[in-house]
């Protein structure tokens, strides 16, 4: 009698065993695949979009060329223009994308206004949160940037973090290429610039 209670209850453990075993296994395959799938690091900074004012700036990308002499057409020396980029918040689906435009320091700027999805937020914070950017201006080896300029700001929890090329990593100017492209893919292309080297 002794030896079937112990049967029995070896038989229990191994049944057991099994099942922890597939149960493990069913929630590491899931914990491999979801964060590709499901993890939105713009959570992480702007944790309720909602709760933000509408026209609250989410992001703004500048650039402009540096160590350059201009002159205008009657030989007056200016400085270089610039091309800037800004996301604000407009509603649930869509957001405010403006972009300035001046030739030189005597121009006037130019201004033009698209809304668009709000996945463009998405995409912008997936690489910030990726290049750890908003590290960035805690790194004392950081290098700079001959011949451009960049600055990124970006909305996080409850203010804005600027970063500039002065004080990026190494593959700095990668990121912010990356962060204009990303931008530049939800503007027509007819107003499209191409303004990175």
């Amino acid at each position: 009698m002794k030896s079937y209670i112990v049967f029995f209850i070896i038989v229990i453990l191994v049944i057991a065993l099994i099942i922890g075993i597939l149960l493990f296994k069913c929630n590491s395959n899931n914990t491999k695949y979801a964060p590709e799938f499901t993890k939105d690091p713009m959570l992480s900074y702007i944790p309720d979009i909602e709760s933000l004012d509408d026209g609250q700036l989410m992001i703004d990308y500048f650039e402009r060329s540096v160590a350059t002499i201009n002159y205008t057409s009657d030989g007056q020396e200016v400085e270089p223009g610039h091309y800037e980029i800004t996301l604000s918040k407009h509603n649930s689906t869509q957001v405010r994308l403006d972009i300035y435009t001046r030739d030189n320091s005597a121009s006037e700027e130019n201004q033009i206004t698209y809304y668009v999805p709000i996945k463009v937020l998405k995409d912008v914070y997936r690489i910030i949160d990726k290049n750890n950017m908003r590290k960035w201006n805690s790194d004392k080896n950081g290098s700079s940037l001959s011949g451009k300029f960049f600055v990124c700001k970006f909305y996080y929890k409850d203010g804005l973090v600027r970063v500039t090329s002065d004080n990026m990593p190494e593959d700095g100017k990668d990121v912010f290429n990356e962060i204009h492209d990303t931008l530049s893919s939800y503007i027509p292309p007819e107003h499209n610039s191409d303004n990175t080297d």
